[in-house]
């Protein structure tokens, strides 16, 4: 799934969260972007756990998707900024959304 508020910083594509690094450029995710790609792939597994075997209706997928998308997007966001989330909390943004 692609990680919204972020791309790589070598060259700009697209952030996967199911892997370590671009996709395109094979650049390794480093940092804040690293742990929170993890955190959120962890988070979106964990979703389709609970799910699992249950008729889900795309309205709720939407707001799961939304929900992930809102936290990922605050976290680039206070990158952005220059700031810096220590990397333990980041799963817990993701968990506590």
């Amino acid at each position: 799934m692609i990680l919204a508020g972020f791309n790589c910083h070598n060259c700009g594509a697209d952030v996967i969260d199911s892997i370590d690094h671009c996709y395109n450029c094979k650049t390794p995710y480093v940092g804040m972007l690293a742990s929170t790609a993890q955190a959120h792939h962890q988070e979106k597994l964990a979703m389709i756990a609970v799910d699992a075997g249950r008729e889900v209706s795309s309205q709720r997928i939407m707001e799961k998707v939304g929900e992930l998308a809102s936290v990922s997007l605050s976290i680039a966001a206070i990158e952005r900024a220059g700031c810096q989330i220590d990397a333990a909390l980041i799963p817990v943004l993701f968990h506590e959304r």
